[in-house]
């Protein structure tokens, strides 16, 4: 194996780690905020000031976000230089910054719809952004891949229709009641997909994966 391998493998190691990072965090701020419920309450709530692990679950959070883009650029020197390529990589590169703004800038107590600070306004926006970048660079491996690997294409596909329900159900839902578990449904099948890619390259090689 050569350095250049090596730093590769590091990279891409990252789809595989961050999804752990993030769902570990979530359970241990959880367990750490008094009456918290995982059914009704969004994610960034762990984060607002009011969560007793607020500090080490954005710190946490950044964590995660910044191997998302360090996966990213793994993503893209394993694909190769193609057009195709770039676009993915700019999707998921997205996806990471939003993840590491959203614990910079944490949102309002009980994540309201309508944010009341300059904060909460700031981690709403990056939060839709984050989700629109990454379900386009999934959709350009459902587009691109249906000929090099249809089955992951087919996967591909499903996740993006998944993930686009749950976040409709989010924006239509007035109630608080269900609201945290349809987030936890679409950061489980975003999360998940991020894997598969991961080990997918891992496992198959760029040999296999390049776009001709």
């Amino acid at each position: 194996m050569t350095i250049r391998d090596g730093y590769l493998l590091i990279m891409l190691g990252g789809g595989l780690v961050a999804p752990i990072i993030y769902f570990l965090n979530i359970l241990w701020a959880a367990a750490v905020y008094p009456g918290y419920r995982h059914r009704s309450q969004f994610v960034s709530e762990l984060g607002t000031r009011i969560s007793s692990g607020a500090r080490y679950f954005n710190r946490w959070l950044s964590v995660t976000g910044t191997m998302l883009v360090v996966f990213a650029f793994g993503v893209y020197v394993s694909l190769g230089s193609q057009r195709e390529a770039l676009g993915i990589l700019l999707g998921l590169v997205l996806f990471g910054l939003t993840v590491v703004i959203m614990a910079v800038f944490p949102c309002d107590s009980g994540c309201p719809r309508t944010p009341q600070s300059r904060a909460g306004m700031v981690h709403g926006f990056f939060g839709v952004l984050g989700a629109l970048a990454v379900l386009t660079s999934v959709a350009l491996f459902c587009f691109v891949w249906r000929l090099i690997h249809p089955i992951f294409a087919i996967y591909s596909f499903i996740t993006v229709l998944t993930s686009t329900i749950c976040l409709v159900i989010l924006m239509l839902e007035r109630t608080s009641g269900w609201q945290g578990i349809w987030q936890r449904i679409y950061a489980g099948v975003v999360f998940s997909w991020v894997q598969a890619l991961s080990g997918l390259i891992l496992i198959s090689g760029r040999s296999l994966l390049a776009f001709h």
